[in-house]
């Protein structure tokens, strides 16, 4: 408890203990975890890939850092985490977010026919109890191609993702096609969308998220973004 002279770790880690949190001469640092840590240890913290923590000390053996995050405080294993430098995040997000706006790569998926009609089928199926009449969100939207799916099958509404560039290109092929009034294309990552962006909550969220041999595309980590939802 928080009133012992130290923390101890418990469910498999017994023995490694920890000086109470306190005043630090650290300076203060920021890391990031480079993998998910979810245990049910005692003065933990539970985190997902991606989060951004200030580091407030160390542990004696320097394992374990003690960290913030969102208004909450705990210890994070060293293992987990790795110094965070802000400008790898942006070149990193443009190279990555580069690529998506050329049209050549999205000639080359609009040209592949199975997978198109698998998630037409996908949405087809799914639109009766997930779609019609919903709102509906369309992570990493692209060409718009799963957002006009979603629109000729009848949702309410549809906010169209796309943190590249071929968001321009999204807007005009939606319009193209007539569903300028029920597919909202927004530009930006959907980790930092506001309210303005999407104003409520939405029903189901569809995303092609694979990409090549499952993984080439990793939005694994975007998707889990918006867990509470039907995901199709």
């Amino acid at each position: 408890s928080s009133s012992s002279s130290s923390f101890y770790l418990r469910l498999g880690m017994e023995g490694v203990e920890l000086s109470p949190p306190g005043e630090s001469s650290l300076t203060r640092r920021c890391v990031i975890a480079t993998s998910t840590f979810e245990e049910e240890k005692p003065n933990c913290l539970n985190f997902g890939m991606g989060q951004i923590f200030t580091v407030l000390r160390e542990s004696e053996d320097n394992n374990w850092v003690y960290c913030e995050a969102e208004g909450l405080q705990g210890w994070v294993p060293m293992s987990y985490v790795k110094d965070f430098d802000e400008t790898e995040g942006e070149w990193q997000d443009e190279e990555y977010f580069g690529q998506y706006a050329t049209i050549k790569l999205h000639h080359e998926m609009l040209s592949d026919t199975a997978r198109n009609e698998g998630y037409r089928r996908g949405i087809e199926l799914a639109a009766p109890l997930h779609i019609k009449n919903k709102v509906v969100m369309d992570v990493g939207c692209g060409s718009g191609l799963l957002s006009l799916f979603c629109a000729r099958e009848g949702a309410k509404k549809v906010h169209a993702v796309e943190a590249s560039n071929f968001f321009k290109h999204a807007k005009q092929v939606i319009k193209d096609n007539g569903y300028s009034s029920v597919v909202n294309v927004v530009h930006g990552r959907v980790e930092s969308l506001e309210e303005e962006d999407v104003p409520g909550k939405v029903d189901c969220i569809v995303s092609e998220w694979m990409g090549t041999m499952l993984i080439f595309e990793y939005m694994i980590e975007s998707g889990c973004f918006l867990v509470p939802l039907t995901i199709v």
